[in-house]
């Protein structure tokens, strides 16, 4: 049922005034994906949004998650990091990607346990 809304909510996304996307959906969807099950349809979603932030505003908001995200054990989740590298990687820092990102993809947090 939720991939419905997920699916019904990128269609709409575009409706919804910039600042209301920003401010209220967004930080909703990042729960969702990182605590709620929410998975690689809102992700795709959120990287829709993000691209309408400031460099500051996706620093604060959605890097923090990015990070935890590479470090989760779920594959869907880290597949679709991957495929939305593209979208990320002009705002990730290289110390970043270096210090936090690549050493979770090295060490496989699935293949350690």
């Amino acid at each position: 049922m939720y991939n419905t809304s997920a699916s019904q909510l990128d269609e709409v996304s575009d409706d919804f005034p910039e600042d209301f996307s920003k401010m209220k959906i967004l930080p909703e969807l990042l729960k969702s994906v990182e605590f709620g099950g929410g998975g690689p349809k809102v992700f795709g979603v959120v990287m829709k949004i993000s691209s309408k932030l400031s460099d500051e505003e996706y620093d604060a908001q959605i890097t923090p998650v990015i990070v935890r995200l590479f470090a989760s054990s779920d594959r869907a989740i880290r597949v679709c990091l991957l495929d939305n590298l593209p979208l990320m990687i002009d705002h990730l820092s290289q110390k970043i990607v270096n210090d936090k990102i690549f050493p979770q993809m090295v060490c496989d947090p699935i293949q350690s346990t």
